[in-house]
């Protein structure tokens, strides 16, 4: 076949056998460094089997060797490469998540008295992974230097993993943050709004009771229906306000503190 007589030659058995050796290793390497499974390598991997089948480890499927060699040595590259990029990715993704924790707690320190030496840490961590070039172009050292980064960033996985109990009572620190939040958001200028509203109804009362008629129980029934009408429009601009200016979890925030949206 024509297909066969260009990729002829380029690629044997060896060097995809290789290649899959390669692949397996990095597989189990993001395992251990990221205590969860690449999908993405595995799936790789997957289709490299296919393919190293159709060339002719399976006598039976052979169809067109010199391609599916080339096609098996393609997957197991990119599943090596997928892999070790998870590593990367995976301590990068833990590094923010941590920095956003220390960023957002005001009284960290009291649970967590090393935290501001292990953000400098981790810090210098997240410098050096993203200093490594990708993982298609790192040498023997440079990958060698990647898993050793990756084994310090383990460490602090387990080391947050044994503070769960001190992390679930700083999110409810948060909570009260974003309570806070909502409330400078939303309730001082609500409240501003409604302040000035009844300035106003009570300076226009001011300015026209002398010209209300003289019937004290007309004048009063004015009074009661205009505060009537106000209390309604102030509880429907309420709900509309905050369907409108706080978000859902700005609105959970608010309801442990007997808030209604509703």
């Amino acid at each position: 076949m024509a297909m066969t007589s260009v990729h002829k030659g380029l690629v044997t058995r060896k060097d995809v056998s290789d290649a899959f050796e390669a692949a397996e290793d990095a597989i189990k390497r993001n395992e251990r460094l990221t205590l969860s499974l690449p999908l993405p390598a595995v799936n790789q991997l997957r289709y490299a089997a296919y393919h190293m089948r159709k060339a002719g480890w399976d006598p039976s499927e052979s169809d067109d060797e010199a391609y599916h060699l080339e096609r098996a040595m393609g997957h197991c590259r990119r599943s090596r490469f997928d892999a070790l990029d998870g590593i990367v990715y995976s301590c990068l993704d833990f590094i923010t998540a941590f920095q956003k924790l220390c960023r957002s707690r005001h009284d960290l320190m009291s649970e967590y008295p090393e935290y501001r030496s292990d953000y400098d840490k981790m810090a210098d961590i997240q410098d050096r992974l993203q200093g490594l070039r990708k993982v298609q172009d790192m040498s023997d050292e440079e990958l060698s230097q990647m898993e050793e980064i990756a084994s310090r960033v383990i460490s602090f996985k387990r080391k947050v993993l044994r503070l769960k109990v001190r992390v679930e009572r700083l999110e409810c620190i948060r909570a009260d943050d974003e309570a806070i939040v909502a409330s400078q958001q939303f309730l001082v200028p609500f409240v501003a709004t409604v302040l000035g509203t009844l300035t106003g109804v009570v300076g226009l009362f001011v300015t026209m009771w002398p010209l209300l008629p003289k019937s004290q129980v007309i004048r009063w029934s004015l009074v009661v229906l205009v505060v009537c009408a106000l209390l309604l429009g102030l509880r429907w601009f309420y709900h509309w306000a905050a369907r409108h200016m706080l978000t859902e979890r700005q609105q959970s925030a608010l309801a442990k503190y007997h808030f209604k949206f509703k």
